[in-house]
């Protein structure tokens, strides 16, 4: 919800007299300026006020409206919620709170029509308790009179808001709502709520932004009420809901900024963009008062903020939009319909105003100003690690990457209400790149839902179907690690549905490239089925296709190439191999009213896509260069005993995977330092490592995949150097240091709780 253009100042200039009453006057201030985009209802304009006050019926309904109900009613958009929304349009311009409509202030046409519309719902709700989630069940079967809709979330979260909200600004009138219908404000208000008399809704209904958006309507039922203890309980609820979550897959937010709703789906920009707008309401009416966030929730909603920053972006249009990997099954609508991809849909400037007593390692004044100002979202530059998300992103001037992993902590996208039948690849291990900020808008209507970018596939096997849609990673050596600027993330994969495929897959961001390897890939399924690594499928944007540097007059080829450019972009096979190359580009054609609830129908993208093939039991690394030409120097790949990772521009990346060997040996002339001779690195356990050289020695960022270990070992033999303890770190305990023969061992004390999987570091000074 919106919140009205009031600076903080004038914000805690409105504290007087009791704290009821000042959260009163500012909520109904906010509700009547929220224009009619009411959060549940369609869209309409009070410029059609006039038409409301004079085709109401006798028995207060509007001839206009389809109050199809029950079974037969839509159960993602229930058509019949118009009518409550006009009612909270006929409140909202009576109230007199609204600046911008002032002809039907204090109007008692227009409060008098909004009263008998509201009464006409109150008469013809239902009074089956058993239709609050079980409707068109043997609760609640279909022949059941009354205003109900089989998805639960109208009698829980949609009606109530509405209600509250209308009733809210109604109240305002001494004596203007009846004793009855005072009742009915406060029954259906609290509906679905654990303040419900009659009808509470299950635990797993009442989670992440479900509940706030109940906590909400208690408030407003409490301040119309003038229940103060209710008003209390709603708002201590409400900020309790926005700390952290330490619990791996717990839904919530997380202390490295990610959002996990629906069974551990990361969901920023749906879910956690609901809490977002919550908390600025629930914050922008309570500054200055008793109700206001305390640290811990000011800590937890500062790193949910500073998450979500990350994972936005500026696309070619100028409008600011989240990664598709943090919008679950909204990735299968179109952006007409204005639903998570189109926008950010939260409003920053309000954002502002309810975080503006934040200070301190909370203060989130850089994040409001790039979220403010569109271009700015693309300076945010630098690589954030999510390991409570299995996700990456790494920012360059000219170039946003999303890298969304898949492990047994988290799921990738929900088929819900109809909308991603066919989403099952997606958040397996994608490769989102944004450089002209255009190449993926809308295209999801009509591209292959085989080849998401950067997943590794078996092309065609099995069939997509929609009733297997989401699933829960099977393997948990997932991981990320970074030390801000450049990152590593590595996943062991299994297909969750059937084991058809497996393989082991690290992707090394290092400055504005990606070293991706794919390695161990079998087809565990037996079938023919190709087994594809897709590089890119995007919008075609009529450049020429270039392979080993030579223009490509074919729009269907399949080759063999050791480099291919699109776009702007550029691909290198590493390690002296090839890519077995099929890319095609032309026109694709598909339907957006069979991917989800849409009605804009049949889409048709020119598009260009890309793949390798690769032979089973076999590995493949390769560079892509975004926004660049292909080279085939200054990136070298490591592949020793099952050791993966890349060693390039003072960086060295390595993860020692489960079942291989503990001993990696590599040339500094690879990593790019200054020192002679080589490196070898032994692990005591499974982890990962990027390391950072400097002219001084090597700093040592360590993570742990799986999140199990209490501490790990990491033994630096240097030939050519000598080694010694340094003291720096970041995270965690302060590691121990101690000489060995030609190096030192590093033995770090690994995060636990809700900090397990991050990145924890130590220096090493290096001399002659």
């Amino acid at each position: 919800m919106l919140v009205t253009a009031l600076t903080a100042l004038a914000l805690a200039a409105l504290v007087s007299g009791d704290d009821l009453s000042t959260v009163a006057q500012r909520k109904r201030s906010d509700i009547a300026n929220l224009g009619l985009t009411a959060s549940y209802a369609p869209t309409i304009s009070l410029a059609q006020v006039p038409s409301w006050v004079s085709t109401l019926t006798p028995e207060g309904k509007w001839p206009d409206v389809d109050y199809t109900a029950g079974c037969a009613a839509d159960r993602a958009i229930w058509k019949a919620e118009e009518h409550l929304a006009r009612v909270l349009g006929l409140g909202q311009v009576w109230s007199g709170l609204n600046s911008n409509v002032t002809a039907y202030v204090n109007d008692s046409g227009v409060y008098d029509t909004a009263v008998k519309a509201l009464d006409w719902w109150f008469r013809n709700d239902y009074n089956n308790t058993g239709c609050l989630v079980n409707g068109g069940k043997a609760q609640c079967p279909c022949t059941t009179p009354g205003l109900w809709n089989q998805n639960w979330f109208f009698q829980g979260i949609g009606v109530p808001t509405l209600v509250s909200e209308a009733c809210l600004l109604l109240s305002i009138k001494p004596g203007g709502l009846s004793a009855s219908q005072r009742a009915k404000c406060i029954d259906i208000g609290l509906r679905g709520s654990i303040w419900s008399k009659d009808q509470v809704l299950a635990p797993n209904y009442q989670t992440g932004s479900n509940f706030l958006n109940m906590v909400q309507d208690a408030i407003s039922v409490a301040l119309y009420s003038g229940n103060e203890t209710l008003l209390t309980q709603a708002y201590d609820a409400g900020m309790a809901t926005f700390g952290f979550v330490d619990a791996p897959s717990q839904d919530g937010t997380h202390r490295d900024g990610s959002f996990l709703a629906h069974n551990a789906q990361l969901y920023n920009g749906a879910y956690g963009r609901e809490v977002i707008k919550s908390f600025i309401q629930l914050q922008s009416n309570a500054v200055g008062t008793k109700y206001s966030a305390n640290p811990a929730t000011q800590e937890a909603v500062a790193a949910l903020i500073r998450g979500s920053d990350w994972q936005i972006h500026t696309n070619a249009d100028g409008v600011l939009r989240w990664d598709l990997s943090v919008i679950g099954r909204y990735i299968s609508a179109p952006l007409s319909d204005k639903l998570a991809n189109a926008g950010i849909q939260f409003n920053a400037t309000a954002l502002r105003a309810a975080v503006a007593d934040f200070s301190g390692a909370n203060d989130l004044s850089d994040c409001i100003a790039r979220l403010t100002q569109a271009g700015n979202a693309q300076r945010l530059l630098g690589n954030k690690a999510y390991w409570a998300g299995d996700y990456m992103v790494h920012r360059r001037p000219n170039v946003t990457l999303f890298n969304k992993l898949i492990s047994t902590r988290s799921s990738n996208a929900e088929f819900t209400n109809g909308a991603n039948p066919l989403g099952y690849h997606v958040n397996q291990g994608g490769l989102w790149s944004w450089v002209t900020e255009n190449e993926y808008l809308d295209v999801t209507g009509a591209w292959d839902w085989y080849l998401v970018p950067g997943r590794t596939v078996l092309y065609h096997y099995p069939a997509l179907s929609s009733s297997w849609v989401q699933v829960t990673g099977k393997r948990d050596f997932v991981g990320v690690v970074s030390d801000g600027q450049n990152g590593f993330s590595v996943m062991d994969y299994i297909d969750p549905h059937d084991g058809s495929i497996s393989y082991r897959r690290a992707w090394f961001f290092i400055d504005d490239v990606v070293v991706n390897t794919v390695a161990n890939v079998s087809n565990n399924a037996g079938v023919d089925a190709p087994i594809v690594t897709v590089l890119d499928q995007r919008l075609s944007d009529g450049s020429t296709l270039k392979l080993d540097g030579a223009a490509s007059s074919s729009n269907s080829v399949t080759t063999s190439a050791k480099t291919l450019s699109y776009g702007g972009n550029g691909y290198a096979a590493l390690d002296g191999a090839s890519f077995n190359l099929t890319t095609k580009q032309g026109l694709q054609t598909g339907n957006w009213s069979a991917l989800s609830v849409s009605t804009a129908g049949v889409t048709t993208k020119d598009i260009f896509t890309a793949y390798h093939t690769m032979t089973n039991g076999s590995s493949f690394s390769y560079a892509f260069y975004p926004g660049q030409e292909p080279t085939t120097g200054g990136i070298s790949t490591l592949g020793s005993n099952g050791v993966l990772g890349a060693a390039g521009r003072t960086y060295l990346a390595a993860s020692f995977w489960p079942g291989a060997t503990n001993t990696v040996t590599v040339g500094m002339d690879k990593v790019g330092a200054k020192w002679a001779g080589s490196l070898t690195l032994v692990s005591s356990s499974p982890a990962i490592y990027l390391l950072k050289f400097t002219g001084a020695g090597v700093t040592v960022y360590a993570a742990d995949p799986t999140q199990k270990l209490a501490n790990v070992t990491l033994t630096l033999a240097m030939q050519g150097a000598k080694a010694s303890c340094g003291v720096c770190r970041r995270g965690g305990a302060v590691p121990a240091c101690t000489a060995v023969p030609v190096g030192v061992k590093l033995t770090f004390t690994l995060p636990s709780g809700g900090m397990a999987g991050s990145t924890v570091s130590a220096s090493v000074n290096l001399g002659k």
